[in-house]
């Protein structure tokens, strides 16, 4: 499920980013799925009453990490676009595709912020977006964005300690 709410969340930042307004302003708009904008939601088939067709639970889940990465790049979105600029300097950040752009932002706050999810697991979902909602060649340069990210953060050499995340930074500015 968490592949769809890294979806709905890439819809929002495109939104945001194309439109340049805040997320605010895009969610009153965007439609997001049904019992994410309720606290409580119990819906139940009509053929019973003793059984959720969506756990209320997973709901909360899903719309607690929905609006953990929404609000999270926007947060933090001077800070993960230096770190975007810093391993991609071929492709200044106005001139990437807006979709490429907003898929590295979504990995690079999980990997910078999100410690629970492995990195493995958030590159995969970056280029598996970068392929189905860009180009086959979006999804090799997103790998390869995120792949010196993660490198870099592994070596030695790490010169800078993002603020808040406790998790340390090699930049070339």
């Amino acid at each position: 499920m968490r592949h769809k709410v890294r979806v709905i969340a890439l819809q929002v930042l495109f939104q945001r980013d194309l439109r340049n307004i805040s997320v605010r302003e895009v969610l009153k708009y965007f439609k997001i799925p049904e019992g994410w904008d309720q606290q409580d939601n119990h819906r139940m088939p009509p053929d019973s009453q003793d059984r959720p067709v969506i756990r209320k639970e997973q709901q909360q889940d899903d719309r607690a990490f929905f609006l953990q990465l929404i609000r999270g790049v926007e947060e933090h979105r001077e800070e993960i676009d230096r770190v975007i600029s810093s391993f991609n300097v071929e492709w200044p950040l106005f001139r990437m595709p807006t979709v490429d752009r907003n898929i590295l932002r979504l990995a690079v706050f999980e990997i910078l912020y999100v410690p629970e999810i492995s990195v493995g697991v958030t590159i995969n979902e970056a280029v598996e977006l970068a392929k189905k909602y860009s180009t086959e060649d979006s999804g090799k340069f997103v790998n390869g964005v995120l792949g010196k990210l993660v490198r870099t953060r592994e070596s030695d050499k790490v010169t800078m300690l993002f603020p808040g995340t406790g998790r340390a930074m090699k930049t070339n500015g």
